[in-house]
């Protein structure tokens, strides 16, 4: 297998069939090996899959090597399951992926009528390759659904109500009610999603029974939508069941979950509680969550007296690191408007990072920058920056760029102007 090797277990492991007695790590791993190795030397295809997850899923630190090995053999063996992991091993746990070998392996599962390697040629086609090809996708999903696949079914509501220009909320709804019947808990939730955010006008109590279906099956992810739910989208908010929601997810490890209560604690209890939502946010942050150590930037810029911009800074730059364009946007502004004296070289650098990841904050502010802060003022990059903000929607950016484009005016009838006077004289 080419390339270094990544983690398995990402988004695709759904894919592979649970081996009943593999559902959790065995407490015995030798004694599991023992267990299957035998009847997989005697031709069994089955226990050369389950060996296959044994390496894969529960062998610390994972031998992805001797995953492959098994699984290639139960796959020549006809065993579909094998196939499919060889799929998901293929498309997610080398780098750089090998989509290639992933469709193969999972058209191979597929035509022995695996619904999982069915569903994984759907993933395969609306997300993994560029640009995506949600025809594909939706083919490969319907076969998956109509072999009763609940993963299928719920991808098939994502791809109608996410995905598909225009959304068919209908159709969504009616694929994730299929997935719920069949005890798919990411559908409860994303059926809640759609009542809550998609549909016009929302149906908060239907969202709230979804949530609550899918936060007591185990969703972390339903409990913090429970939580906004509860604090942003119901009037009046009750925090107190919002935070209910938010410790449950936060005590399950939901970093997501720890960087809301840091807000909850911040922004929306009265009196703010700044120690707990620094508790929260630090907690978040060192389990990995980059909003959550943004939000710890913002509260010791903005929230805590004195400031401590050192401690912002930093904050902002674990962030930043690792990929977040708001901590990038942050940045800009602290260089250019907190610190004594400002860098604006440093602002400039962090607001153009924050563009090149899509942030159109750091576009208006780049715009101030060349405006109002640098000297001489540079009229024109202010003009072409503000212009790209309000492209993007920003209406600060677009009255700001009426008013540098009147400047702009003034300034060429003035030159104009003195032209023509040398010219008298």
């Amino acid at each position: 297998m080419n390339g270094p090797t990544k983690r398995f277990g990402g988004q695709l492991a759904g894919l592979l069939a649970p081996v009943p007695p593999l559902e959790s790590p065995p407490q015995d791993l030798d004694a599991a090996h023992r267990k299957y190795e035998r009847p997989a030397d005697a031709g069994n295809s089955d226990a050369m899959y389950a060996l296959g997850i044994l390496y894969a899923q529960w062998t610390e630190p994972p031998n992805l090597d001797a995953a492959r090995r098994w699984w290639e053999r139960g796959a020549e063996a006809g065993n579909s399951n094998a196939m499919t992991g060889l799929g998901v091993l293929h498309a997610e746990s080398v780098e750089p992926p090998d989509l290639d070998a992933a469709r193969r392996w999972w058209e191979r599962g597929a035509e022995a009528g695996n619904s999982n390697a069915m569903t994984g040629l759907g993933v395969l086609y609306a997300t993994l390759t560029q640009p995506p090809d949600l025809d594909a996708a939706r083919h490969w999903y319907q076969r998956a659904a109509d072999a009763g696949n609940g993963e299928a079914m719920n991808a098939l509501g994502v791809l109608h109500s996410l995905r598909m220009e225009p959304p068919d909320l209908d159709a969504a709804r009616r694929w994730y009610e299929r997935a719920v019947d069949t005890g798919n808990i990411s559908a409860m939730n994303n059926l809640g999603v759609l009542y809550a955010e998609l549909m016009q006008p929302p149906d908060l109590d239907a969202a709230r029974h979804c949530y609550e279906r899918a936060a007591e099956a185990g969703s972390s992810s339903a409990c913090i939508n429970l939580g906004v739910l509860y604090a942003e989208l119901m009037q009046p908010p009750d925090l107190d069941a919002a935070r209910h929601w938010y410790e449950r997810a936060a005590d399950t490890g939901n970093s997501d979950a720890m960087y809301s209560l840091g807000r909850l604690y911040q922004q929306w209890i009265e009196p703010r509680d700044l120690d707990t939502a620094r508790h929260w946010y630090e907690r978040g942050g060192e389990a990995g969550n980059s909003n959550a150590m943004t939000g710890l930037g913002m509260l010791y810029a903005e929230s805590t007296e004195p400031r401590d911009l050192d401690a912002a800074r930093h904050w902002y730059q674990r962030a930043a690191d690792a990929g977040n364009s708001s901590a990038m946007h942050n940045l800009g502004l602290l260089f250019a408007t907190l610190l004594e004296p400002p860098d604006l070289d440093a602002a400039r650098y962090w607001y153009e990072r924050a563009i090149d990841a899509g942030n159109s904050g750091a576009m208006y502010n780049l715009g101030v920058l060349y405006e109002q802060l640098m000297q001489p003022p540079d009229l024109d990059a202010a003009r072409r920056w503000y212009q790209r903000a309000a492209d993007s929607g920003n209406s600060n950016a677009m009255r700001n760029l009426a008013i540098v484009r009147g400047k702009l005016l003034r300034m060429r009838w003035r030159r104009g102007v003195s032209r023509m006077t040398k010219r008298r004289h």
